[in-house]
């Protein structure tokens, strides 16, 4: 009122419920177990770190997950899968190096039969699961435009920080769609960065609710 703008009369309690609502997400985010059955094969199991992560991924539709390296941030992705039966397609952008690490693991723990396919330079398969590495993502833009994935994993999220973050700005969802079209998400953190700054850059419009 003071400059000349009219102030809702429900502004507080608006400011008080999104607050409420934010320490509530935190809170969530710091368990270490979660009473959930989540699909698995047989001889394999969730640890309970890793089922609480995947019960908070399901109450939301875009997730970071930035535990430390070796506990477990694909088997996480890979049982948010299993407990989404409504997930198709899934497309999982990695480095180079963990393309076939991703095709073992999703065999290994997908309880349900999906095609995988690793993208090999302008070559993406057309699999319901595709594995494609980050610096050939921006020359497969097209034949990933036309498709609609349910799931978009971003694993080591860090490589969009630096070089690849006009490729990876172009995978978003929104009111301006640019490129490859995705229902979910989930993004790994590798490595200790500036989170604030990452998370300001490329997904405050469509993550600021995922942490």
């Amino acid at each position: 009122e003071r400059y000349g703008f009219a102030t809702p009369q429900d502004v507080g309690k608006t400011i008080a419920e999104a607050t409420a609502e934010k320490e509530k997400a935190i809170e969530a985010s710091r368990s270490n177990n979660a009473d959930i059955d989540i699909p698995v094969r047989p001889g394999l199991a969730y640890l309970p770190f890793q089922k609480a992560g995947i019960a908070y991924a399901l109450q939301r539709d875009a997730t970071l997950i930035g535990d430390e390296m070796g506990l477990g941030k694909t088997i996480q992705a890979l049982g948010y899968i299993n407990a989404q039966s409504d997930i198709q397609s899934i497309l999982v952008v990695c480095p180079a190096s963990l393309k076939l690490n991703w095709a073992r693991e999703a065999e290994k723990w997908l309880v349900r039969k999906y095609s995988i396919g690793i993208a090999k330079s302008t070559n993406v398969p057309d699999t319901g699961v595709v594995i494609i590495n980050w610096d050939i993502l921006k020359k497969n833009l097209e034949t990933l435009q036309s498709r609609r994935f349910d799931l978009l994993i971003a694993d080591e999220m860090h490589y969009a920080k630096s070089r690849f973050f006009p490729v990876y700005n172009s995978l978003t969802v929104g009111a301006e769609l640019q490129a490859v079209e995705a229902l979910k998400f989930i993004i790994h953190l590798g490595r200790n960065i500036h989170i604030t700054s990452l998370t300001n850059r490329i997904f405050y419009r469509y993550y600021c609710n995922s942490f």
